[in-house]
């Protein structure tokens, strides 16, 4: 029996028995909609975050600015800043109905207009550790706009207000150039919405996408192969066997059956990026690049065939290093959040999720992450062919690697 005719019994297969093909597709698409109603319910479940100011200062600047930060849009929808007094302030925070709280100093606004940095205050609850994380995160973006505003005052001040005498300083110049740099700048906006604060570079909807493309193709590969180890007994291999079937030839027609299942379901993926509302046309080459990450998986899967021949060490094998691999890949937490280690160690699903990223972003690819994951994939089909064929010598059943020394 050819090669080419057992890998189309094999699809044949898969297709007659369409019990595994379902499972492996249903289960994984339940969990991830599991996944998302748990998201979802968290989402509307998150309260807002009350801060209390204290604004010892209370000048014009620091209203304006407490105003502007209070307004502004994404600050509203975790946080909301409310001015009170030095006393009330320390009773929320010991009850416990705040926090963190921002402390302006006396001397913050005489300060600015010297050109010095004084830094505000900040004071956070250890009792409630994530709320107080999500203040730290918001201000030290938050910090950056002010910053820039800082810069902006020291630059007037020494390139003009420097040079003017003292008793020449008018408060209203100097108010109306701190009023400026505070308002003018990023056009009345402390935070820039086109670009992202924190987290992914690609957006969170990207990095969604991408990550339950590559989880979703895993799973189902995963579940497939655990489900169709069960139909090929030993009974059914000393059918093979009769028929001089080889390891090495049911390897070559596993890999072909991966192949053509994990292209179909990467160009499906290619396509379900729709429902993401992150790419509005499906280009050749983003289904072309989808089906490559596809033939990595393939190759995976087949490596795993060929190397291990108990079914259900081999599929706790592919789940273990599977999800090691994608969660140190950044596949489902961004890599910015992971130890910097990390990022020194090449890995196969991070370069698939980069180049999933690239192609949705309409970025320039680049051959430093294509070429190093089709090496990778050929390199994983040659140890699982390797491991086929030695198992097929440890065997010595079939003429295949005896009949040379039979002839002589």
């Amino acid at each position: 029996m050819s090669v080419f005719s057992l890998a189309l019994n094999e699809l044949r297969g898969t297709i007659l028995r369409p019990a595994p093909l379902f499972l492996s597709i249903f289960i994984p698409f339940m969990l991830a909609l599991v996944v998302f109603s748990i998201g979802v319910s968290l989402k509307e479940d998150i309260p807002i975050i009350e801060v209390a100011i204290v604004d010892e200062d209370q000048t014009f600047e620091t209203k304006a600015l407490v105003k502007q930060l209070s307004n502004e849009e994404d600050i509203q929808e975790v946080l909301q800043l409310t001015t009170v007094d030095e006393a009330e302030a320390r009773t929320m925070f010991a009850s416990g109905d705040t926090p963190a709280i921002i402390h302006i100093p006396a001397d913050f606004t005489s300060s600015l207009r010297a050109g010095e940095n004084t830094p505000l205050r900040v004071i956070t609850n250890q009792h409630t550790p994530l709320q107080a994380n999500m203040v730290e995160l918001l201000l030290s973006s938050g910090s950056q706009y002010i910053s820039a505003s800082q810069s902006a005052v020291n630059t007037v001040y020494d390139l003009y207000l420097k040079d003017i005498p003292v008793n020449q300083r008018k408060e209203r110049l100097q108010q109306t150039i701190i009023t400026y740099t505070l308002f003018a700048l990023n056009r009345n906006k402390a935070f820039d919405t086109e670009m992202v604060p924190s987290g992914t570079n690609s957006g969170w909807a990207i990095h969604l996408c991408v990550s339950v493309s590559i989880t979703m193709l895993f799973i189902c590969g995963l579940i497939l192969q655990w489900l169709q180890a069960s139909f090929l007994s030993t009974a059914m291999k000393h059918r093979l066997r009769a028929f001089h079937v080889t390891e090495l030839q049911l390897y070559i027609a596993k890999s072909f059956k991966w192949l053509v299942v994990c292209s179909v379901c990467s160009l499906i993926a290619s396509y379900s990026t729709f429902f993401f509302d992150v790419n509005s046309d499906v280009s050749i080459q983003q289904s072309l690049l989808f089906i490559m990450v596809g033939i990595f998986i393939a190759s995976f899967l087949s490596c795993m065939e060929g190397v291990v021949q108990q079914p259900h060490i081999r599929s706790c094998m592919l789940l273990v290093i599977g999800f090691v691999a994608m969660g140190a890949g950044g596949v489902w937490i961004p890599s910015i959040y992971l130890p910097s280690y990390v990022e020194t160690v090449w890995n196969p699903f991070a370069a698939s999720y980069l180049l999933m990223e690239n192609v949705l972003m309409n970025e320039p690819l680049s051959t430093q992450v294509i070429a190093p994951l089709i090496i990778v994939s050929l390199l994983l089909w040659m140890f699982g062919l390797l491991g086929a064929v030695r198992r097929e010598r440890q065997q010595s059943y079939v003429p295949f690697f005896t009949s040379s020394k039979m002839e002589n």
